[in-house]
This record gives structure tokens, C-alpha cells and sequence, in this order.
């Protein structure tokens, strides 16, 4: 009997040899197939068969993996025929799964990086089965040490390694977050109203503003991230189309381009968004329908043009700030002023025609200078302390004094930051 499965794994063994390199036989046939015309049927439904075969491989060497720890004593246990077994079929189905796995990918319309780690990571581990059949049939009845340390170590490895394909092949049928979403702290808070979508004050404008491009293209690229990028993003490139990068978005799948600007009838990706959900060309294909609101941004945004400045590319879909120390020109000193904070108000004032105002008395100066720097108002005693200092500095020897006060100007402060850096 294992004579017989040793000869179905390297006769799959040998297929897959064929199937690997870019210019291998078959899958040199299967793509060059696929580029002239549809894949041949048989193609298409052998691929779709690595769904089903992948399972066995990760529920039989895992189970295996288990059994193995409890004849770490005893090579020879009782269990050591249902261990062994269990190995055969399982690395015959790694194997299986992984000539499957290429066929499908060849001539289905898969891509990307997680595709690109799903595959390898397959592949690896069927050849560190076939390593594996073979330091288990060095291995038998446990005379040779080497050999069982060796058959346990891929017994392990290759356990690990089917896992991790899995994980991976999940990622690419469910999205990459299909398990970690599940967590309180990565919940997705997204919701299509907190994008404030209100096309009337585009529409208001004749040609947009590039600021007005820049919000526009923002919310659509908030739709595609939250929507779209599970299939078609640098990740997972289904149909040849990625959404994630202006360049990619004009570019088009496949079939084409899919958004043709100023034109949202012609534009398949509007008329994709627009289907019904149980239609086979529906986007998007998983999970929710768009909402009536991002079809229409979508619409109105491939309607005005599908406009994209370069400063929108520059903007993530999380707006992050650039980190970056910054060093601004600084203005020449002025009469009576050398602070380039006050000069920069004072060239404002002048531009906008507004005047000085009087310095105010030293009770408000006390109340501010407080409230800003550590958020608290000063009792009466400091009240009095600062009125009868007859220091010509005394303004900002004060400040100095509050600004050294670590801890309660951190603390006060730190609220601030957090707002401003969007710090959760």
C-alpha cells in the first residue's frame, strides 16, 4: 500500500517539477492559453479543486505533528502506524494541493503579495514532505537516530509551514484582517456617514479648486480602501486591477480601463458598484454593497472628471503627517519687536489692516499665562505675588518660571497633542 502512495506522490511530484519554473511545460502552456483565450474548462475545474484538497494536508500533518509528541520516549508507540499514515496522505495531499494550487493561479485571475506567500509557502512545504517520506522510510523501526531527528524536525516544520500557507490562502479568499477584524481593538469603525459626503458643495463650483479635487478624491479613495482593496490592492490583485494607487486605478484590469473620465455611463466600475449584490459582476463581489451616498461620490467624482492631483497622491487614506523636523524662514527683527512669532502677526495685522491692541493689565496677563501653559487659574496668593514684583521682566520671568513646571505643563498639554496627532 505505501509503495503505491509513494509512486501517486512523485508521479504529482513530477508534475508539479514541470509546473514551477516560468518556463515550465505545462505552465508555459496554461499561460500562454490564458492570454489567447479562455483557459480550457479542465484547467479551470482541476484549479478550483485546491479549495477542497488543501484541507487534508493541514488537518493530517497537524495531527500528526500532535501524535508525534506523545513517541518523543518511544519511536516504536503504538501509535507510530497511525502516525505514519497519516504523514503518507498528508504529504500526498501537500503535494496535490500544491500543483493545484499553481493551476489555479495561472489560469484564474489571481495576483499579489499575498498570493506570492501563499504560493511559495505551498510549494516549500510539499517539498519538505517529500524530505519528509523520505527520512520516515530511513527512519523505520527507529535504528537510525539521525533519521528520526531529522523526520521529526520536517514532521514539525512541514506541520507549521501547511498552517501558515492556509492562513494565507484564507487572507486571500476573505481579506487579509478576516481573522484579526475579530479583535475589540481592530474593530472597523468605518461607516459611510462619518464621511460627510455633501456632493451640493462640489457642485456648487464650475471647475473645482485643487483643494476641492484633493477633498473629493480623498472620500473616493476612503470608499475604495474600505471596500475595494481586499481584491484589488498590491495584496490581493484580482482581475488584473489594483485601486489603491492613482497609476493603477487608470490603468485599468483585464478587461481595460474601468473608469472612463467625465463619462460615469461608460465607466464599468460605476456600472459594477450599481448591480444588484447577487450579480456575477457586482462590486464589490464580498461583503456589503456600497451605500447609496458612495455610489453617488463615485459617480460625481468619475462624472467631473475623475480628478487626481499629485497632492492627493501625497495624502494616505489615514492622513498621516509627516513626522519630519521642519525650519521655517525666519523674518527679520523689527523695530521693537524681535520675537518672530510677533513679527509674523504683525506682517498678518498689517495685511489684514488690524491694529494692536493695548497691552492688557497684569491680573488678566496672570490668568492667561496660567490657563495656557498649565491650565490652571492661580490662587490669591499668586495674585498678589505678581502685582507686587517690581521687576522690569516680570512678565517673562514668569513665564519662564510656568514653562519649568515639567509636569503640569505636560500634563496639561499632552490632551492637546493627542488631539493633534490623532494619538489613540
Amino acid at each position: 500500500m505505501k509503495h503505491r502512495i509513494m509512486a501517486i506522490i512523485w508521479l504529482i511530484a513530477a508534475v508539479l517539477l514541470i509546473t514551477i519554473p516560468g518556463d515550465g511545460l505545462l505552465a508555459a502552456a496554461l499561460q500562454e492559453q490564458a492570454a489567447e483565450s479562455e483557459p480550457f474548462w479542465l484547467w479551470k475545474f482541476l484549479g478550483r479543486l485546491h479549495p477542497l484538497a488543501v484541507h487534508f494536508p493541514v488537518s493530517l500533518l497537524l495531527f500528526a505533528a500532535v501524535l508525534e509528541l506523545f513517541t518523543l520516549k518511544d519511536f516504536n508507540h503504538k501509535l507510530r502506524p497511525g502516525i505514519d499514515l497519516l504523514v503518507w496522505a498528508g504529504v500526498a495531499g501537500a503535494v496535490l494541493a500544491a500543483v493545484l494550487g499553481w493551476v489555479l493561479a495561472t489560469v484564474e485571475d489571481y495576483g499579489g503579495n499575498t498570493l506570492d506567500v501563499h504560493q511559495w509557502t505551498g510549494i516549500t512545504t510539499a517539498f519538505f514532505g517529500l524530505l519528509l517520506i523520505y527520512f520516515l522510510r530511513k527512519s523505520e523501526n527507529g535504528n537510525n537516530l539521525q533519521a528520526v531527528k531529522a523526520f521529526r524536525s520536517l514532521l514539525f516544520i512541514s506541520a507549521i509551514g501547511v498552517s501558515v500557507a492556509g492562513h494565507f490562502g484564507a487572507s486571500l479568499t476573505h481579506g487579509e484582517d478576516y481573522l484579526t477584524s475579530t479583535f475589540p481593538w481592530n474593530e472597523d469603525d468605518y461607516s459611510p456617514e462619518d464621511l460627510n459626503i455633501d456632493l451640493v458643495a462640489f457642485g456648487e463650483e464650475g471647475e473645482l479648486s485643487e483643494q476641492k479635487q484633493v477633498e473629493l478624491v480623498g472620500k473616493v479613495r476612503a470608499v475604495f480602501a474600505h471596500n475595494c482593496y481586499k481584491c484589488h490592492s498590491d495584496a490581493k490583485i484580482k482581475g488584473e486591477l489594483r485601486l489603491d494607487e492613482r497609476e493603477y486605478v487608470f490603468e485599468g484590469g483585464e478587461s481595460g480601463p474601468v473608469i472612463v473620465p467625465g463619462n460615469p455611463a461608460k465607466s464599468d466600475l460605476v456600472r459594477r458598484i450599481k448591480l444588484p449584490k447577487d450579480h456575477e459582476d457586482a462590486m464589490p463581489s464580498k461583503g456589503k454593497v456600497l451605500s447609496t451616498d458612495e455610489i453617488a461620490l463615485i459617480s460625481f467624482w468619475v462624472e467631473r472628471g475623475a480628478p487626481w492631483p499629485d497632492a492627493a497622491s501625497e495624502v494616505s487614506e489615514y492622513r498621516v503627517a509627516a513626522l519630519e523636523p521642519r525650519r521655517p524662514n525666519v523674518p527679520a527683527p523689527r523695530k521693537g519687536m524681535n520675537q518672530p512669532i510677533d513679527i509674523w502677526v504683525d506682517e498678518y495685522f498689517q495685511e489684514q489692516d488690524i491694529t494692536w491692541k493695548d497691552p492688557v493689565d497684569d491680573k488678566t496677563y496672570l490668568r492667561r499665562i496660567y490657563l495656557d501653559i498649565i491650565g490652571l487659574l492661580p490662587d490669591p496668593e499668586t495674585y498678589k505675588a505678581f502685582l507686587e514684583d517690581s521687576r522690569p521682566n516680570k512678565r517673562a520671568a514668569w513665564v519662564e518660571e510656568l514653562l519649568n513646571r515639567n509636569d503640569d505643563y505636560a500634563t496639561h498639554w499632552m490632551t492637546f497633542w493627542n488631539d493633534a496627532l490623532r494619538n489613540d
